[in-house]
């Protein structure tokens, strides 16, 4: 028999694919041995990291975890750049592709809308086993955290972006931290689809400090990217959980309406925000209450109350005095509300984009002032012809 030169090459290609896909199998099948795609993957993370690029390093390690889950290193690896160089975007396929189990973190990734058309809309929280260390202290307290976890969110791209980290002192909390974590995405969602327009910070990530304690008293505060929810083991219904969530994600959202007002607080976008993000899911918004149902893990049903407590009222002071200078001047806690009650109407007859534009009005002014939202409202309901 002869061989021809073409035919040797040939021979040599198949020997040599045969062998390599040989030592792949075989790698694979030894659970002590990294496969070819595992150790690949790595090389590029350990690249990226230390050049400083930790998302791509996060995303290389989690497709390594995926090609070969038996091998620690990775999952060591890309826990440690989570909680010390908290990448701002994940890759959802490489996400999606880990193991269920036997990782140091869970990872959880749910539709942001119950029952949406678009299920491309996805939050993934992710939630490491074990404490920090060193334990984390928050910027005002200087409270010890020892617990965090990170919520990502993505509306349609493949990759998904950082939305918060929740800050906890115990793992008692962790189930807690989710939830709220979970409702802050599916608002996020709501006030992207309503306001039609970007978050006053939409650039940056927050972080939510969940405390067991209280500084002075209950309930919860923002100061810059940060916001605080006190006393979390306090029992509070369903609705009011919904509603400070809304309220403190409003301070950071909304464009700043305010800062002179005696009370209820100096700004108003808080209270402003939280009327009409939790109004607008009873709407339908987003999915509705099926989302918050699905997202937060509890009942929506206290919406009526919240309407007749706080939407009604509001609504109210407004039709009594009309549109007016004087009342808008108004800097306690009755002009507050009707602040809130005059932008509740804008909202009834021209609509949430209307909102969005007005209040993105008063921003692009560099002006909190409510005086400097009369001609735009005026302008607005005249047109609608609902100036009353």
């Amino acid at each position: 028999m002869r061989f021809n030169t073409t035919s040797f090459v040939r021979l040599s290609a198949i020997v040599f694919v045969a062998l390599f896909f040989h030592s792949v199998r075989s790698a694979s099948a030894d659970p002590t041995t990294p496969n070819l795609i595992y150790t690949t993957d790595v090389q590029h993370a350990e690249n990226a990291s230390a050049n400083g690029d930790y998302e791509t390093s996060f995303n290389d390690y989690a497709l390594a975890i995926a090609a070969d889950p038996t091998q620690p290193s990775a999952q060591t690896a890309a826990l440690n750049i989570l909680e010390q160089n908290t990448p701002h975007s994940i890759n959802l396929t490489s996400i999606q592709n880990l193991p269920t189990s036997g990782l140091p973190f869970d990872v959880a990734i749910e539709n942001t809308e119950a029952g949406a058309v678009n299920t491309d809309y996805k939050t993934v929280i992710i939630v490491p086993h074990g404490p920090l260390t060193p334990e984390l202290d928050d910027p005002v307290e200087n409270w010890p955290f020892g617990r965090s976890a990170y919520v990502y969110s993505t509306r349609g791209e493949s990759n998904a972006l950082l939305l918060c980290t929740m800050h906890y002192q115990s793992p008692d909390y962790s189930t807690l931290g989710a939830r709220i974590g979970s409702l802050l995405a599916l608002l996020d969602v709501v006030y992207a689809q309503k306001m039609d327009i970007s978050r006053a910070d939409d650039s940056l990530p927050f972080h939510v400090w969940l405390c067991s304690t209280a500084p002075v008293s209950s309930g919860g505060e923002q100061w810059r990217n940060n916001i605080y929810f006190y006393d979390v083991g306090d029992e509070r219904s369903s609705i009011e959980w919904i509603r400070e969530i809304a309220h403190e994600f409003s301070h950071l959202a909304f464009p700043a309406v305010g800062g002179s007002y005696t009370e209820p607080e100096a700004f108003a976008n808080g209270y402003l925000g939280e009327r009409l993000l939790v109004r607008w899911l009873d709407e339908g918004a987003a999915g509705g209450a099926p989302s918050v149902e699905a997202t937060w893990k509890g009942t929506f049903a206290g919406y009526p109350n919240f309407d007749r407590l706080l939407i009604a009222p509001s609504l109210a002071e407004f039709k009594k005095h009309a549109l007016n200078k004087d009342s808008l001047s108004q800097l306690d806690a009755e002009g507050m509300r009707y602040l809130i009650g005059m932008m509740l109407r804008v909202d009834d007859v021209c609509g949430s984009a209307e909102v969005g534009a007005i209040l993105q009005g008063l921003a692009d002014k560099h002006s909190t002032d409510p005086n400097d939202l009369y001609d735009s409202v005026k302008a607005a309901l005249d047109s609608a012809g609902k100036s009353k």
